[in-house]
Parts: structure tokens; C-alpha cells; sequence
């Protein structure tokens, strides 16, 4: 298990600073946990090819989900429907049960259970969810010469046929005196026919998975003001305390983080738990921000991207109209100022960036028309660019997530 922090890379301009940095984990996942039936209760050899035998699509599609989780076994499976239509195979050789193939399954009504059985290969089991020649039929002695008739019609050795259905159901065959012709199992009604029986025949298996990763990320030399991230497999967010938490519960996962600082007074260093770091983990941030990580954004971005930051600030603290008349250069250069960008042609970290400066925007119009609202400000509608509209663009721009 470790965590690893690379391509670190930082801009300062004043007291305020932007640090880029990539973080990776990666750890081993735990044993799969085996459980197969007692050898004393095996109900089919499954070192032989078995077939089985599906009267609807809702079974055939939960017995191959539950095969995933299901050991494998030294024969083949082969698939059917009703009408012997083979509708998939688990091989002999496989190594998993991953995949059983994708055939259609016919899905008419076959009125007698004899015409299943007698279609039926060696090791086979049918799952009778319902007997439709009884869905019809109230009179008891009615049903037991139904039953007759159709179960007289066998003609192969059922020794090696296995019915799995429903209790109620099994007792109209028990009652009828076919309780012993074939190896009838019957599934209490609150349990999934298709799991009970793939545990009863081939056991389960318990899936292991990686362990929790989560650790906080802790940032000194300035203030943590907003962090971003694109994370692969894992969380991310902003903690109280300078801290950016990472949690994962993949095998691998990743994230690009982007941190925003203000009161930057010292060398920015990033910190966590010890028993995570790779060796000779080194967590100064030394390496300039250059242009080849932000072509697309050009120094100045950065710059007004500070400015704007320390603007918002102010107008949450400080008296509204008194900040905006203070700073009306600066407003009023953010409102003229051309803002379009080309999404498809900025990397993931531009993006990050655009899309701040974007909510930055959307925050500073809200109060200046508030502000205007109350009469504490002139009339003055903000002036688009008449080829980009802000407008368009904030409303492209908070799709690129």
C-alpha cells in the first residue's frame, strides 16, 4: 500500500500561490475466500460436463451473474432453453466464470416437463420455476392425472436429473407419487432459485478487494484557499486545517490536484502519513509553474486569477458598495475583459482553472447586480464580447467536469 505524490509544481505571485500535483495509490487486493459444498452432500459431480436448463430469460440472465462469484469447476457447463436451444457454454478450460456466452432464449410456454427431461444429456438440471399444464386447474384429483400423464411420458434415466423448483410445487409431484422418479430439490419460497442452487451444486466465493486508503494531505506555508482535482478511482475534497483528504478503495487510482493558497510566507511543503510515502519522498514544492503545464493560460491568467480571488474575498467581509467603488478598475476590467477559450484544446489542468475562474465570474455578477439592485451602484449593464458571450461560455464551461 502506498501513496505517491508527483509532477509538483508551483506559481507565486505575492502572497498568493498555485500549486499543481499529481497523486497515485496503489495497493493489493485480498484473497478470494472459497467455500464449497461438504463432499458428503454433493448433489451432481461437477468434475463432469453438466447442462441446465432455463424456462425464461430473468433465470438464464441470474444464473450467468451469479456464475461470476461462483467456483470453477473441473467440467463444462453448457446452457439451454426449454426446447434444447443451446443458449451458452462455460467451457472446460476456463479460468473464471467471467463469461458463459450471449445467446437469445426462446421464451415459449412448453406445456409437459417429460418433454424437457427426455431432451435432457447426463448431469442436468432444470430449474421449473412454474408447471403451466396446473395454472388452469383447482381440482386436486384432476392435477395428479395431469402429472401422470405427463411424467409417464419420460423415456430416458432421469438418475442423473436434478429439478430444482419451488416447495409449494414439489409437493404436487410428492402428492401425485413422483416424488422419488427424479431427484426433486425443492427452494423455499423466500430464497432466489438460481443462488440456492449454484451454491448447493458448485459452493461461492467471496470476493477479496483492496483496503481503504484514506489520509489527509496536509499543506504548509500558506493558506488553503480551494482545491480542485480529477480523481480516477478516488475522493477528494477540502478539509478544515490546511488538509486535502485522499481516499481510495481501488487497486490503482489517481487524481491532477490544484491547490489555491493565499498568505504565502514561506516554502510550500505537502505532508502526510508516514507509512504511506514511497522513499526519499520529498514534499517541497520547488519547480516553477512554466507555460508548457498551462500553454493555453498565459502568466497573466494566473495573476488576474489572484486578483479576482482576493476581490471575492473582500466582498464577503467587507461593506459591498465601499469594495466594488474601491476596486472599480479591476471590476471593470473583469467585466470588459475577453474570456473565451476553446475547451477542447485545454488539458486537464487548464480546464480546472478555467472552470474557477468561470465560478469566480458567476459570484462577482451575482453581487454586482445585487449591489445595483439596492441602488448602492449605477446602472451598468455588463458588456459581452459580441463573438463569445460570457454567457455561452460559462454555460459551456461548467460541463467540463
Amino acid at each position: 500500500m502506498q501513496v505517491s505524490i508527483v509532477n509538483k509544481k508551483i506559481f507565486t505571485y505575492g502572497e498568493h500561490g498555485i500549486i499543481m500535483f499529481d497523486i497515485n495509490s496503489n495497493q493489493e487486493s485480498n484473497d478470494d475466500i472459497f467455500l464449497k459444498p461438504d463432499v458428503d452432500k454433493e448433489i451432481i459431480n461437477t468434475s463432469s460436463n453438466m447442462s441446465f436448463y432455463f424456462s425464461n430469460k430473468n433465470n438464464h440472465h441470474k444464473f450467468k451473474s451469479k456464475m461470476v462469484n461462483t467456483p470453477v469447476s473441473l467440467g463444462a457447463v453448457e446452457m439451454f432453453d426449454y426446447f434444447g436451444n443451446n443458449i451458452g457454454k462455460y467451457s472446460k478450460e476456463r479460468k473464471n466464470n467471467s463469461t458463459g456466452g450471449n445467446i437469445s432464449l426462446v421464451t415459449e410456454k412448453v406445456t409437459l416437463l417429460s418433454s424437457v427431461i427426455n431432451r435432457t444429456k447426463d448431469c442436468s438440471v432444470i430449474y421449473l420455476q412454474n408447471y403451466s399444464p396446473l395454472e388452469n386447474i383447482s381440482s386436486k384429483g384432476i392435477i395428479n392425472k395431469c402429472i401422470t400423464h405427463d411424467l409417464t411420458q419420460i423415456k430416458v434415466d432421469t438418475s442423473k436429473v436434478i429439478v430444482f423448483l419451488p416447495e409449494k410445487l414439489y409437493k404436487l409431484f410428492d402428492e401425485a407419487g413422483f416424488g422419488d422418479i427424479i431427484k426433486w430439490i425443492p427452494v423455499p419460497d423466500e430464497l432466489n432459485m438460481i443462488n440456492y442452487s449454484l451454491e448447493e451444486i458448485f459452493g461461492t466465493v467471496i470476493r477479496g478487494g483492496p483496503s481503504n486508503i484514506s489520509t489527509f494531505l496536509k499543506i504548509s506555508g500558506g493558506k488553503l484557499d480551494s482545491v480542485m482535482g480529477r480523481p480516477l478511482n478516488a475522493t477528494i475534497s477540502h478539509r478544515s486545517d490546511n488538509r486535502v483528504q485522499f481516499i481510495s478503495n481501488s487497486i490503482n487510482s489517481s487524481s491532477n490536484i490544484i491547490c489555491i493558497l493565499s498568505d504565502v510566507k514561506d516554502n510550500i511543503n505537502i505532508n502526510y502519513d508516514d507509512h504511506l510515502k514511497p522513499e526519499n519522498f520529498n514534499g517541497s514544492f520547488s519547480e516553477s509553474l512554466d507555460v508548457s503545464v498551462t500553454p493555453s493560460l498565459p502568466i497573466d491568467f494566473h495573476i488576474k486569477l489572484f486578483g479576482l480571488k482576493e476581490l471575492l474575498k473582500k466582498l464577503d467581509v467587507d461593506d459591498v458598495k465601499s469594495v466594488f467603488i474601491k476596486n472599480s478598475a479591476i471590476v471593470l476590467q473583469f467585466m470588459f475583459d475577453k474570456f473565451s477559450y476553446n475547451l477542447n484544446l485545454l488539458n486537464e489542468s487548464e480546464k480546472m482553472l478555467v472552470k474557477l475562474r468561470s465560478e469566480i465570474y458567476h459570484n462577482l455578477l451575482t453581487k454586482f447586480e445585487l449591489c445595483r439592485e439596492q441602488k448602492y451602484l449605477p446602472v451598468i449593464a455588463p458588456v459581452y464580447n459580441p463573438e463569445h458571450s460570457i454567457g455561452i461560455m460559462t454555460r459551456q464551461l461548467t460541463s467540463c467536469n
